[in-house]
């Protein structure tokens, strides 16, 4: 091959790769997550954008000098334990400078140019040490305070199982285990709680629980629940040991983790299925340009950039579904619990910093749900349910969920609803664009401000509108208020919080169904009015 011609190839697949390194700058900084890419020899390929703005540039440094200026790896080295198994490793860790906690975990993969690579997630768990603590202290002296935690047991939403340190016999369950378990109280107490897995890994089990018993501290742990009808549930125990009355007891939270591992298999397979498509359809190009070898050469780089690409996605994905989804269920559990007081009053701050928890769990489960909804509409592996609907009625059963909040702000609700407005789709998904529109009119409509919708057949489509006369949306906006993490900056609307992903997906979703979304002129009333079509 011609040295100039490969120069050039070098170059694109150069350029390519820097793209996917931007993207990537994108999605960490949009998750509030720092990560890295690294090589065996502990060189650093890439840093996440707000870590070099603290850090300075990369290039040519290594990574255990980059980040903790040390002449040498660090003692206990992920990179190091994951290349020696070739397996994902994670810790936890305390950064005394930023007074948080983090999880580090390591994911080996490898480049597109075959070299071996590890990919280094950091996750602030602040607020998930913060729960454990939490549940420790709730856990303590179980029997003596058995009238206080009736009310708990009764609320919780996560199983709740207490055994017998000694036997690991049950002695209590509430009614979030019974679902779990499909057994009744009366059933789970005095088996022993070894008995709720399969038999096949009871020895397992059974040493794992031995070594909480004698540990104490809380240890958390993934297992298989096997209910009374057979069937078998994915969860994550967190076990703490507690004493009571010169007795120890094992108290265990039971979250079911289904959803995310069949996330985790889809996001697996989809992996697997788009790497086989792009190694064949490679080979396919190589064969067919066997004769234009500078031509070749660029689209082979491309490929091999865009299956770099799509690895890395697909990476983080996997990475961040099982790292994010684990903790939060706990935290916006227990943080419910506490601002219900069902367990003791709580003064001004401690109202407000449980309310902050809960706001921010629930906002990454946001983040989480639509990163992964994007993902498999990109991937052409999102299923639409079609039935036909009443879209009119449909939109007033949503209107009805914000008439108390457009109250509570002076807000008038203003509808033209065409009557028996007949179309086929995914009513769940249509419910979706539509809370999701009415939702971002709400949230930058001033207070005394107006929202409207409005139905109508014209030709063959359905057309729905939802306009607000809050701030109108700038010409320089129009253009990428559809791309992904957009969001626009209003120091007026009472929360412009998100993942900038809400107005993407439900595009998507629309299209999905044969339809169009965009955005109108309000003209001389000033108004930002989104509009979609379904096929009527």
């Amino acid at each position: 091959m011609p040295k100039k011609i490969a120069d050039k190839s070098k170059t694109a697949g150069s350029l390519k790769l820097s793209a996917a390194y931007r993207m990537l700058d994108v999605i960490l900084e949009a998750a509030k997550i720092r990560g890295s890419i690294v090589d065996k020899k502990f060189n650093l390929v890439f840093v996440d954008r707000l870590t070099r703005k603290g850090l300075g540039a990369v290039k040519g440094r290594l990574c255990f000098e980059y980040f903790r200026g040390r002449a040498k790896p660090c003692r206990g080295c992920l990179i190091r334990a994951a290349a020696r198994k070739r397996n994902s490793h994670s810790t936890e860790i305390y950064n005394e400078k930023e007074k948080k906690w983090k999880r580090i975990t390591v994911v080996p993969f490898t480049g597109s140019d075959g070299r071996e690579l590890f990919s280094e997630i950091k996750v602030d768990i602040s607020a998930d040490v913060r729960a454990r603590e939490i549940f420790e202290t709730l856990s303590r002296g179980y029997e003596d305070r058995e009238e206080r935690y009736k009310v708990l047991f009764g609320s919780a939403n996560i199983a709740w199982i207490v055994a017998e340190a000694a036997s690991g016999i049950i002695v209590d369950a509430n009614f979030a285990a019974e679902r779990l378990t499909g057994r009744t109280r009366q059933e789970l107490i005095g088996i022993d709680r070894i008995k709720l897995h399969p038999p096949e890994k009871e020895g397992l089990y059974r040493q794992h629980f031995k070594k909480h018993v004698a540990l104490g501290d809380i240890q958390a742990a993934e297992a298989v629940v096997l209910r009374k009808d057979g069937g078998r549930v994915p969860v994550e125990i967190s076990d703490v040991r507690t004493d009571s009355g010169g007795k120890k007891y094992i108290q265990g939270l039971f979250v079911d983790i289904s959803k995310r591992k069949a996330a985790e298999e889809s996001l697996l397979r989809y992996q697997a299925g788009l790497e086989e498509t792009v190694r064949k359809r490679t080979a396919d190009l190589k064969a067919a340009n066997d004769g234009l070898v500078a031509k070749s050469s660029e689209l082979e780089n491309a490929i091999l950039a865009a299956e770099q690409t799509s690895r890395l996605k697909s990476d983080f994905i996997a990475s961040m579904s099982h790292e994010l989804g684990t903790p939060l269920n706990a935290i916006n559990g227990f943080s419910s619990v506490l601002l219900k007081e069902k367990y003791g009053k709580m003064n001004e701050k401690q109202r407000e910093y449980a309310d902050i928890i809960q706001k921010s769990a629930q906002l990454l489960i946001s983040l989480v749900d639509e990163a992964l909804d994007l993902s498999r509409i990109e991937a052409g592996k999102f299923e639409l349910e079609k039935k036909e609907f009443d879209l009119s009625q449909l939109i007033e059963g949503t209107l009805n969920l914000f008439r108390e909040k457009a109250l509570e702000h002076g807000i008038s609700l203003s509808t033209e609803l065409s009557k028996s407005l007949l179309v086929r789709a995914d009513k769940n998904k249509i419910t979706q664009v539509v809370l999701n529109l009415l939702s971002n009119a709400l949230k930058f409509t001033q207070d005394g401000g107006m929202i409207g919708v409005k139905t109508e057949v014209i030709s063959t489509e359905a057309v729905v509108s939802v306009w607000d006369n809050g701030v109108e949306i700038k010409e320089e906006d129009r253009e990428r208020i559809f791309n992904k993490f957009a969001q626009l900056k209003d120091p007026q609307s009472r929360n412009t919080g998100g993942s900038g992903l809400g107005l993407v997906i439900s595009k998507r979703l629309v299209e999905l169904h044969g339809g169009r979304m965009w955005l109108e002129s309000g003209g001389k009333a000033k108004r930002t009015v989104f509009v979609f079509s379904l096929p009527a």
